[in-house]
């Protein structure tokens, strides 16, 4: 579930109509929904930083896709556009319903998409290996102080 920027509309998937979809409905007045997605469906609604538009998943190929959004006067959702392909990123599919729908992509304050990128599976059977970072914004504070 994301709450859009002025906090009046939630975007949410569902699988009630037998595939995820997105829809969207004025908050916290939950209620009468539209859908966003349409018969392709999606998942993992993010709306963008003005509220203009609402990015998701395709069902299909998990490519990403735009949605022009108008709130004011009145609701108005426009044709959803696919911005690019699946780039590779974790987490491809959708979610199986009854389960978990971690989201691994968001936006920057600029408008970029930020994605995790999938690693290829390894061929062999040897652990690769973890790498934990703690403390890392100490780090880069101290990087990025004027010398």
């Amino acid at each position: 579930m994301n709450i859009s920027p002025d906090a009046r509309w939630v975007a949410y998937q569902s699988s009630d109509s037998g595939k995820y979809e997105v829809y969207l409905e004025r908050f916290p007045d939950l209620g009468e929904r539209q859908s966003v997605s349409g018969e392709v469906g999606g998942w993992n609604p993010v709306w963008s930083r003005d509220g203009r538009e609402l990015f998701y998943r395709r069902l299909s190929d998990g490519a990403m896709m735009a949605v022009p959004i108008q709130t004011t006067p009145t609701l108005r959702v426009g044709t959803p556009e696919k911005l690019f392909d699946d780039p590779g990123t974790f987490q491809m599919r959708p979610p199986v319903p009854g389960g978990g729908s971690g989201r691994y992509w968001d936006l920057a304050p600029d408008g970029r998409f930020l994605m995790v990128k999938a690693v290829a599976a390894a061929t062999s059977a040897e652990p690769q290996g973890f790498i934990h970072v703690q403390n890392w914004t100490d780090e880069l504070k101290r990087l990025t102080q004027p010398r």
